[in-house]
């Protein structure tokens, strides 16, 4: 039987999507009908037709691309690059009544300055109901080693900066340390760990249950943390608290920041093995003699094979710990986890200062593993490491207090207030930093958090007095902290330097770069540098003034460099980063990059209305649509009429 060769009819075709806006022409083509004739999308003609055809598709896909991601043409930066900021304590910080006065008895505080008042105070600390206040009435106290508020929801509050001191004589330590503890429980996420989800799956979700704070973290992707030190594990986090839950599935209060990847990078490390290795003595050194963890990096390889024949001969005097073994990995291994954290909830440092009497010790102030914490109207005066440092905390608030000198600057000391390890949604807002190496800081991982309307001048480093090299006051210190937000604040120098590693996806709005510091500073004056690894960077509305007569002529942006190298290695970082509405007030220009077609800038990026503590002054204060193009700042103020003459020390 021949064959035929009359040619078969095509089936019909059907439209990619709905939407689609060309349709199947008889000849072969994509076809649409406008202005009086067709059009046809094909990649084989260059007619008139055909090219009109082509526009109408890539406006389309343009159309489609920005639906996807819920971008409107008019915002001044699109959504993937940024989210929206809600920092700090729901509803504002509380306010506790007194429920304790450290001078009655039993404690008997003496505040006097010379008896060590450490063990009164901590033992009010211990007794004081939640919901209540520590009372240091005017008066220097000292002590000599650091007190702990734990897991409990209660103030330590004195008369006010200038009348309560609190000196810090001790040799180790913080000397006020607040802390809950960090996860050690975790389970897999399977599902919704896409960027703006607020529901996630979980493997297991036994022991989670309504009001828990978690956290989400990935090991870390090299594509994407770049030249991270070996003890920033996991360095993209955030924090969250469940609001319900359905069988495995989680509703988290706030949505993801970040689409995390499902593929693994590290596998689990030795703090994942705890649940196990707690019961099993010894394990985790006979996975270690096998080869099987890597004590440098702490990460457990091809751990999930352990089940084979051959691995399980590995557990063998565990033998009643196989099975438990097996389930372990199985359950557990995965790129996206989440773990279950115990922080304390509602604790408060205010209206005292704190000073350290001695150059030993560590931070004045530490916060580790705290939400819906708070520092409020404090002085810290001669720090040893970090003015605050907070560590691993979500949603606490510093405010309205002045932090100034250390007993060094070099390197790890003289830290303003600092985010730590991956801080989530903390807000640092009205502030005062004065000769600190680093007023306001980022570093190992964090997002969310907001650095609002705060003053610093006169940043210096080991050299002190005899600095000469102009030092960021606001820095994003690597280890890859992301979507974060520093706005309408007032310093002298920005630096997102590729010290310890990169950054992406954090947001400079409508701040002052003064550009000067103390009058030996002469030498890297730019007014903002983005180095190498910190890509897709946003800064929009931001005013950067002349240096001063006395220093060289420098140029007020340096991009793509590697710390201080004499060229740029970093091409990404220009062709990322987001530059609007910039004015240079050397040469009079603001600039806009033509990223986006949208000039028009909101008022805040994370604020509603005009803040309080601005009382009748204008809002916004700073940026291309104001004029001045920057005038009043309330925290600026409170330096120049308080503070410098009648400073917390």
């Amino acid at each position: 039987m021949s064959k035929s060769t009359r040619k078969r009819r095509p089936g019909k075709v059907e439209k990619p999507r709905p939407d689609f806006p060309f349709f199947p022409h008889a000849a072969g083509y994509w076809a649409k009908k406008g202005r009086g004739r067709l059009h046809y999308f094909t990649l084989r003609s260059r007619s008139a037709c055909v090219r009109i055809g082509m526009c109408w598709l890539m406006a389309w896909l343009a159309c489609r691309a920005a639906c996807a991601c819920g971008w409107a043409a008019s915002e001044i930066i699109r959504p993937d690059r940024r989210i929206d900021w809600s920092p700090g304590i729901a509803g504002g910080i509380p306010t506790y009544p007194v429920g304790i006065n450290v001078k009655d008895a039993p404690y008997s505080a003496r505040g006097d300055g010379v008896a060590d008042d450490t063990a009164a105070i901590q033992e009010a600390i211990n007794s004081c109901p939640a919901g209540k206040a520590v009372f240091l009435p005017a008066g220097t106290y000292r002590t000599t080693g650091e007190l702990a508020i734990n897991a409990k929801a209660i103030a330590l509050r004195g008369a006010g900066p200038l009348k309560t001191r609190i000196k810090g004589d001790g040799t180790s330590g913080s000397i006020i340390m607040a802390g809950g503890s960090g996860g050690r429980d975790f389970t897999s996420v399977r599902g919704g760990f896409e960027k703006d989800s607020t529901r996630v799956t979980v493997s297991d979700a036994a022991g989670l249950n309504v009001g828990d704070y978690v956290e989400i973290l990935e090991d870390n992707d090299p594509a994407v943390c770049e030249r991270l030190y070996d003890y920033m594990l996991r360095a993209i986090g955030q924090t969250m608290q469940v609001v319900a839950r359905n069988g495995l599935t989680l509703t988290l209060n706030r949505p993801l920041y970040y689409s995390y990847n499902s593929k693994a990078f590290g596998g689990v490390n030795k703090w994942d093995m705890f649940p196990l290795t707690r019961d099993v003595q010894g394990l985790r050194d006979d996975l270690a003699k096998n080869g099987y963890l890597d004590e440098k990096s702490f990460i457990l390889k091809k751990f999930v094979t352990l089940h084979s024949a051959s691995e399980m001969a590995l557990a063998d005097k565990y033998a009643a710990k196989k099975q438990q073994i097996f389930d372990f990995v199985s359950k557990h291994v995965g790129n996206v986890k989440l773990f279950k954290v115990y922080p304390i909830v509602g604790a408060g440092v205010e209206d005292l200062c704190v000073e350290r009497g001695v150059s030993g010790g560590y931070d004045n102030i530490t916060y580790s593993t705290a939400a819906n914490c708070w520092i409020k109207n404090v002085g810290s005066y001669k720090t040893r490491k970090w003015h605050v440092r907070l560590r691993g905390c979500y949603a606490c608030e510093v405010r309205e207090s002045y932090f100034h000198d250390a007993w060094e600057a070099g390197g790890d000391a003289d830290y303003g207030v600092g985010c730590f390890q991956r801080c989530t949604d903390n807000l640092i807002e009205n502030n005062v930093f004065a000769r600190c190496r680093h007023s306001m800081i980022l570093e190992y991982g964090g997002c969310g958090n907001v650095y609002g309307y705060n003053y610093s001048r006169d940043p210096i480093n080991e050299n002190m007095d005899k600095t000469d090299f102009m030092m960021s006051d606001v820095a994003l210190h690597g280890g890859h902290p992301y979507m974060n937000l520093f706005e309408g604040n007032v310093a002298a120098h920005i630096d997102c330097d590729s010290v310890l590693g990169s950054s992406r996806h954090n947001t400079y709005f409508r701040n002052l770069i003064e550009r000067k510091s103390i009058p030996t500073v002469k030498y890297g004056m730019w007014g903002i540098e983005v180095q190498m690894g910190n890509l897709y960077e946003n800064f929009v509305g931001n005013v950067i003034a002349p240096v001063p007569a006395y220093a060289p002529p420098t140029d007020a942006w340096r991009i793509g460099y590697d710390q201080l190298a004499p060229t740029a290695g970093d091409p990404r970082v220009a062709a990322t980063i987001l530059r609007q509405g910039n004015v240079d007030q050397t040469t009079g220009q603001t600039e806009w990059d033509g990223k986006t077609a949208e000039r028009k800038l909101p008022a805040s990026l994370y604020l509603k209305a005009k803040p309080a503590f601005f009382g009748d002054h204008p809002w916004p204060a700073i940026g291309p649509d104001v004029e001045p193009h920057a005038s009043f700042l309330p925290a600026k103020d409170r330096y120049q009429r308080e503070l410098s003459k009648a400073t917390a020390k």
